[in-house]
């Protein structure tokens, strides 16, 4: 007696008709989200980090840490100033951070608008250093900032909707992000 043995699985039909309702699922749902916003919102996120690691450091090391922020290469240049000169010797710790991809810093179409700050286009500040020929914020060991700063990005089509901010407290070294609606700058999410 011979006894046949099939083995589960889905018929080449079933495949289809699953691949079939894929794809239409995926049609309606693809056009609808805006890739442009996440990769905005992952631009702020990572400056608000590296600026929270930038203080971090300085306060666990116990020395000053340069931030330098590059607008034409869209990165920041990390500097630990380990004796505390003012300056980021050859032998002391550069670290070089971009962007994430299709990100950008750019003037916003309002800025934030907090008072007494002078624009540096896409960098909103009291006082800027400059380190290299960069515009440069010095975190303090005591956790503190050189000055107020709003940083601004955007994504690479920057329509008003895309810009975040990054904001430093000057005393504290407190940072925050807000995004822009096309009026008015609110809590990101």
């Amino acid at each position: 007696m011979f006894i046949s043995r099939r083995r589960p699985g889905f018929s080449l039909i079933e495949t289809l008709i699953v691949m079939a309702l894929l794809a239409t699922v995926a049609a309606i749902g693809i056009p609808r989200m805006d890739i442009f916003k996440y990769r905005a919102h992952a631009g702020v996120v990572q400056v608000r980090s590296l600026l929270m690691q930038a203080q971090r450091d300085a306060i666990v090391r116990q020395h000053d840490l340069l931030v330098s922020i590059d607008t034409v290469g869209s990165r920041l240049i990390l500097g630990y100033d380990q004796n505390n000169d003012g300056k980021v010797l050859g032998t002391e710790r550069i670290r070089v951070q971009s962007l994430p991809e299709n990100t950008r810093f750019a003037t916003p179409p309002e800025a934030l608008g907090t008072s007494g700050m002078t624009s540096f286009g896409a960098i909103q500040a009291v006082k800027l250093l400059s380190m290299s020929n960069l515009p440069t914020v010095v975190f303090r060991r005591d956790g503190t900032v050189s000055t107020p700063l709003e940083l601004y990005t955007t994504s690479q089509r920057s329509m008003a909707s895309d810009f975040r901010v990054t904001t430093v407290v000057q005393a504290t070294g407190r940072t925050t992000y807000l995004r822009y609606t096309g009026t008015d700058w609110k809590a990101a999410r």
